[in-house]
């Protein structure tokens, strides 16, 4: 996914009520959780022709009726290995690509083509935040981008409105006239957040965004994203390898493998008493989660022997 999209996809609150939007839901949500749904993917293919001048053409099948469904004010998370198809289904999600196949919709209304005027209302941050902004531009011009897009501020308030969501990640506004290499990997990226808040979105798609940083670094940017979740409202959808991640940060997980997704229970591996039972019930998604679950390392020793 290129880093220049960022300037062209922001998101910006809606005021329109889902009260009108019809039900189309693909995965079921978790117990209780009856929030409308708010990104929508359904029976969704994607190929890509292979091959050249001197190999047969062929064609290979990345996503396979990929069915997956963000609620409003939720967070759900896609795990799966490197090549999987997690970049082809964050581009169709954000709109840059369109699917051979399926139904694509945000806030209730078919976007397979482009999400038209509901682009701003998308917003994304990147794995690598050093490649995801432009060297020459500081902070504020950064933060501001988004804003002077889709929003009407002049400078002034765009410059004081940055100054807030700074705040908002916890980092001083002191730091908007700095260039990114005088920034560290963990203010950087705190600063592509804030970019992402900036038109105060309805959905982030966080495309790998703590792959990069180091454990401790993580931590505190899973907690600044809970935060700013309960503060906001808004709704994640979390691309990741890490398996650790999702269930500290995610209210539904599901597996891509094959090209397919399918829901899982990212809690079921932990409890001892469910091991023997998941292993006879498994679906082949649910055994890829284990399997990717138990090759990582804890991040920490759970306790020092004394």
């Amino acid at each position: 996914m290129h880093p220049d999209a960022v300037s062209t996809i922001s998101a910006e609150s809606s005021a329109s009520s889902f009260s009108s939007v019809p039900s189309f839901s693909c995965v079921a949500g978790t117990p209780g959780n009856d929030a409308p749904p708010l990104l929508e993917l359904c029976g969704v293919t994607r190929s890509y022709r292979t091959g050249g001048w001197f190999a047969p053409r062929q064609q290979r099948q990345v996503l396979r009726g990929v069915d997956l469904t963000v609620r409003e004010g939720g967070c759900t998370g896609v795990v799966g290995p490197s090549g999987a198809g997690k970049s082809t289904l964050c581009r169709i999600a954000l709109g840059l690509e369109q699917p051979d196949g399926g139904m694509v919709r945000f806030m209730g209304r078919d976007v397979r083509h482009g999400l038209g005027k509901d682009r701003r209302h998308i917003q994304v941050v990147f794995q690598n935040s050093v490649n995801a902004v432009n060297p020459r531009l500081t902070v504020e011009r950064i933060i501001g981008e988004p804003l002077e897009n889709f929003t009407t501020l002049n400078r002034r308030q765009r410059r004081s409105r940055a100054g807030e969501l700074l705040e908002q990640v916890h980092l001083s506004p002191s730091l908007l006239d700095r260039l990114p290499h005088r920034l560290s990997g963990g203010q950087l990226q705190r600063v592509c957040i804030a970019r992402a808040l900036a038109p105060r979105p309805r959905l982030i798609l966080l495309d790998e965004a703590l792959s990069s940083l180091d454990m401790l670094v993580q931590a505190r940017v899973l907690d600044l994203l809970t935060e700013l979740r309960r503060a906001t409202g808004v709704a994640y959808l979390f691309v990741t390898h890490d398996v650790r991640l999702v269930p500290l940060f995610c209210d539904e997980a599901a597996v891509l493998t094959e090209g397919r997704v399918a829901p899982v229970d990212m809690h079921a591996p932990g409890h001892p008493c469910a091991r023997q039972q998941a292993a006879h019930q498994a679906t082949p998604h649910q055994e890829a989660f284990n399997a990717l679950r138990a090759a990582i390392l804890p991040a920490m020793p759970v306790g020092t022997p004394g």
